[in-house]
């Protein structure tokens, strides 16, 4: 199959009100599991043959410095050298009748506006990828999985599960199938690395390093874990993908950085 894209979707805004957030929040904006998904990403594209999009969700445009996180990304990429094709804000409304008649029948058009509800973002997301992109490779971190993974297992009626049960439905109503890469996620102080909580380290740490082997570092923590400096350099393929997240490790990196110098 022909994929037309493979993508990324990154939460760059912050949901919780400014003045409540902890101040090292303030200044950070990528961390380095979004870094690595990046990376990832871009890598799997090329391996499916097909362009490489980040689509930037959770905007917000009441918060003062909406444009931070976006150059926060750019940097990134550009830094890292992760070749990419396209970088778009997610459709923020739900499409006309008109233009979702292309696709499905006004009734079942209906049906999932009534269905969605208060889930409209997910609904809208889910459309992306299902009408407007399709085929899409869905890159995506495991902690967007049901049950049965062995780390983030999405808690029910949590809004993990709420964007795939409606994911699910978008897919049905129109009769087509979903290829999903799951990547591992990178832990940091016995929990997962998230932009929303404290366990959080900005991406410019692998400036500590060239982005050649900062490349080789990231993709060395999805083959092997619990050693990554053992595989340095190996060549990444998606079947080479560890289930296992990696739990941030200082020795690791700073055995690594003292060998690039």
């Amino acid at each position: 199959m022909q994929y037309a894209r493979a993508r990324v979707a990154l939460t760059l805004a912050y949901t919780m009100p400014r003045d409540i957030l902890p101040v090292e929040l303030e200044l950070c904006r990528v961390h380095l599991g979004h870094a690595r998904t990046l990376l990832l990403g871009s890598l799997i594209a090329k391996e499916y043959g097909c362009p490489f999009h980040v689509r930037m969700d959770g905007a917000r445009v009441d918060v003062p410095d909406r444009g931070g996180p976006i150059i926060d990304t750019m940097q990134c990429l550009l830094w890292l050298g992760v070749d990419f094709d396209w970088t778009y804000w997610a459709p923020q409304v739900l499409p006309t009748p008109e233009i979702a008649s292309r696709y499905m029948d006004a009734d079942a058009f209906q049906e999932l506006v009534w269905t969605c509800g208060a889930e409209t973002g997910a609904i809208v997301a889910a459309l992306d990828d299902a009408m407007s992109n399709h085929p899409s490779v869905i890159v995506r971190g495991s902690e967007f999985t049901f049950s049965g993974q062995r780390h983030g297992a999405v808690d029910p009626g949590g809004p993990h599960e709420s964007l795939l049960r409606m994911e699910k439905l978008v897919y049905a109503m129109l009769d087509r199938k979903r290829t999903v890469v799951t990547v591992p996620m990178l832990m940091f102080e016995g929990a997962k690395m998230s932009k929303s909580g404290t366990q959080f380290l900005h991406w410019s740490l692998l400036q500590q390093a060239s982005p050649e082997q900062a490349r080789d570092f990231l993709v060395a923590t999805v083959i092997c874990p619990e050693d990554p400096l053992s595989v340095l350099g190996l060549p990444f393929s998606v079947d080479g993908i560890s289930p296992d997240p990696y739990v941030w490790n200082w020795e690791h990196w700073t055995d690594m950085v003292r060998r690039s110098v």
